[in-house]
């Protein structure tokens, strides 16, 4: 479904903050499957995903989604089948924007209709469907602002927005880390449901040992840009996050991979 394929991205050439961000990395992601990638800060994990989203174009190296190659395809172009949620909860909304017109603003991605005509009662409907599952009561709030949600609210929309137009690969960076753990319990629960309902090929970027191997089908580290580790299966269902932490030793800086 997706494949990487000899991917080098470089940052800062000719300078001296020059530093390879992914070095010759080959991978392939197989349709539905969910990946969670982990690794120590500047190990290439948002890189990945940028790279992937069409946000950054590799020095070299080919990207191919569905056997078509992509690797110089714009981020609007892929943004028909790629979706992103990221850490900061503001980030994937509009404050200034009701619930109901960031709905709106989700699903008209590739439209041309006016905001007005997208939060008609017929849409206002749908917008109550789809949050009413949520159990946050939104669905009654769709003329509140989203400067007025909490976090763990706002991105709990900030997935219904990634989600709700057809799409083929989700893209979560770090997207509960900024949240309580209760919080974050109910995200990524919100965030599993929808991933298998939806059949969606997921990467989910985390820092959290536990939460790698406890969601998604195969988990993959990266070091300075390359992959060092690959575990899926029976191997990964028998592992732990201490076994997770004894596996890297100090092949990492493991100050920010946290057990829970």
């Amino acid at each position: 479904m997706i494949h990487l394929q000899k991917i080098n991205v470089h940052f800062g050439k000719g300078t001296a903050a020059f530093r390879v961000a992914i070095d010759n990395l080959d991978l392939r992601i197989q349709e539905g499957e969910f990946l969670t990638v982990i690794g120590s800060n500047g190990a290439g994990k948002s890189t990945l995903l940028n790279t992937i989203a069409g946000e950054v174009i590799p020095d070299s190296g080919q990207i191919h989604i569905d056997d078509e190659v992509v690797t110089q395809q714009t981020t609007n172009l892929r943004a028909q089948h790629v979706a992103r949620v990221f850490q900061d909860p503001v980030a994937g909304t509009c404050a200034n924007l009701t619930i109901a017109e960031n709905l709106a603003l989700a699903l008209r991605r590739g439209k041309n209709r006016s905001l007005n005509q997208a939060v008609g009662p017929e849409s206002r409907s749908l917008f109550k469907e789809l949050l009413k599952p949520l159990n946050l009561s939104l669905e009654n709030r769709l003329d509140t602002l989203m400067a007025m949600l909490s976090g763990g609210q706002r991105q709990a929309v900030s997935l219904l927005m990634a989600t709700s137009s057809p799409l083929k690969i989700l893209l979560l960076d770090e997207h509960t880390a900024a949240l309580d753990p209760k919080t974050s319990k109910f995200v990524m629960e919100l965030t599993n449901r929808i991933v298998k309902e939806k059949g969606l090929t997921t990467l989910m970027v985390t820092h959290s040992l536990s939460q790698a191997l406890q969601y998604g089908s195969r988990t993959i580290m990266l070091h300075e840009g390359s992959l060092i580790y690959d575990v899926a299966g029976d191997a990964r269902a028998k592992l732990t996050p201490q076994d997770l932490m004894r596996q890297f030793g100090d092949t990492v800086d493991n100050d920010r991979l946290l057990l829970n």
